[in-house]
């Protein structure tokens, strides 16, 4: 029903649009208007309504994930309250569980788990061992994820160095030992994509189906990409939004703070130790 009535309102301001837009336009540039202008104008906005309530569709089965270009996130994370350490000893390997405490938020939070009593946090090392992997049992999964680090040949850990996924392309920031993070390289894509169709979908339509001359529908395409991206499309994304359930909600607020939290981690390792 909501998706129903959002293809509604965008039908009826679209098509209001298109029809008094081409009847001015037409009238100044050319003195003439197209053939069955009504049904070009329902057809053009039909097609235009659609593809915004696909994208507004997308939006509200994910909303981390499509949106407007730039209003994604480009990560996926998952927080795991209970973790395993491999600590090298020597040559030999330790493991030893972790649990996060209530509230905890970064990597100092998560706790020996093999003491009741003043229990010690983890650390990637001591005098006499490095935390070599990190272990996430995860659901559907038999044996447990290991993400390992790569030491140099004296077993220190190199700059701005990640737990890296055997096998995937995961990794733990040692800033968040219980935070898997998946770059998400397809979604900028996937963006970027329906940004452009975005512009594809006006231009058609003022070129194809109102019978503009192309340097004119490509100069009213950038005004209408612009005036929707800036001023509906943002209107449109937060309605679907609101509507959504308290759990995505909720997501969508967790996200916005894990973004910020990343990628500022990001951008402090990219600096010279000078600077930090």
């Amino acid at each position: 029903m909501l998706f129903f009535l959002i293809f509604l309102i965008l039908f009826l301001v679209l098509f209001s649009l298109y029809f008094g837009g081409t009847i001015y336009f037409h009238n100044w540039l050319y003195s003439s208007l197209p053939n069955s202008l009504w049904q070009r104008s329902a057809i053009a906005a039909a097609g235009t309504a659609l593809f915004f309530v696909f994208w507004a569709w997308l939006h509200y089965l994910n909303p981390d994930r499509f949106g407007m270009l730039f209003e994604f996130s480009k990560y996926e994370m998952k927080d795991f309250n209970q973790i395993e350490s491999v600590r090298l000893v020597g040559d030999r390997e330790e493991i030893i569980p972790y649990h996060k405490k209530p509230g905890g938020i970064g990597t100092s939070d998560y706790l020996d788990a093999r003491k009741a009593h003043k229990p010690n946090p983890w650390a990637r090392s001591d005098a006499n061992s490095v935390m070599i992997a990190i272990l996430i049992r995860e659901e559907n999964r038999d044996q447990p994820t290991r993400f390992e680090v790569k030491l140099d040949a004296q077993k220190r850990f190199p700059p701005n160095y990640l737990y890296q996924e055997v096998g995937g392309s995961r990794y733990i920031d040692p800033n968040h030992i219980g935070r898997v993070i998946r770059p998400r390289g397809s979604t900028v894509f996937l963006n970027i994509i329906l940004t452009l169709l975005h512009g594809a979908i006006w231009y058609v339509a003022l070129w194809i189906g109102l019978q503009f001359e192309s340097e004119h529908a490509l100069g009213l395409t950038l005004v209408l990409w612009l005036a929707f991206t800036i001023i509906i499309l943002p209107v449109l994304f937060g309605q679907v939004r609101s509507r959504s359930s308290p759990a995505r909600v909720e997501s969508k607020a967790i996200w916005m703070v894990q973004t910020v939290q990343t990628e500022k981690i990001q951008l402090i390792k990219g600096l010279p130790s000078k600077m930090i």
